[in-house]
């Protein structure tokens, strides 16, 4: 008879929660009349501020110091992380995966534009949704498989690649599994639980076969 031992599901992609990528900028001290630009947000200098100034400026742009301005408080595809000290600021993507680095520039009202400097402090990662792979067995009559609550019985002899097949064809909705795609006698199922490491899928093998060898495939 099938070893119900083979009829372990493996997980062949953990599933994970997406990071959000984080990109420091480095500021610099400003005068009357210079801007500065991060993510479409721009400020506007009406006096010498030094770079600590201005980067903390930038962490709270809905409430600026008097003599700097902002033209909008709403950076596209980041925020703004809370200002801790120093001219460095970090910033947080609102975008999943591994972004571009956030654009940060100068405007000196006398030498013109200049590029901050910006650094990946955290690389962005897409969420992953768990996918598990089970690899069926042949059955011989009486014997049973249940895969998330999903049950086949063999009435008569069926290879690997049947009872395979069987499955792949089954709705599993409810389950918190979908089958994503099938080949021989392995079933390969994805996660309906987005973006978490779950419980694999519970793959069960029940008998009263008649003591005949289940083949193959």
């Amino acid at each position: 008879v099938a070893d119900p031992a083979a009829l372990t599901p493996v997980e062949t992609t953990a599933g994970k929660e997406a990071v959000p990528e984080v990109n420091t900028v480095t500021f610099v001290g400003v005068e009357t009349g210079d801007t500065v630009t991060v993510a479409g947000v721009t400020l506007t200098a009406a006096a010498t501020f030094t770079a600590d100034a201005v980067a903390e400026a930038f962490a709270d742009p809905a409430n600026p110091p008097a003599n700097i301005t902002f033209d909008t408080t709403t950076f596209t595809d980041w925020t703004a992380n809370a200002y801790v000290s120093g001219d460095v600021l970090a910033f947080e993507s609102t975008q999943e995966g591994d972004v571009a680095p956030i654009s940060a520039a100068w405007n000196d009202a006398v030498d013109g534009v200049t590029a901050l400097n910006v650094a990946e402090s955290t690389p962005g990662e897409a969420a992953v949704t768990e996918v598990n792979t089970v690899t069926f067995n042949g059955l011989v009559e009486g014997q049973s498989v249940n895969v998330a609550g999903v049950s086949l019985t063999a009435t008569e002899t069926m290879t690997a690649d049947d009872v395979a097949a069987h499955f792949a064809a089954e709705d599993f909705t409810g389950t918190g599994w979908t089958v994503a795609s099938s080949s021989t006698a392995d079933v390969v199922f994805n996660s309906t639980v987005p973006a978490e490491d779950v419980t694999n899928i519970p793959v069960s093998v029940g008998s009263t076969a008649l003591g005949e060898t289940a083949p193959e495939a």
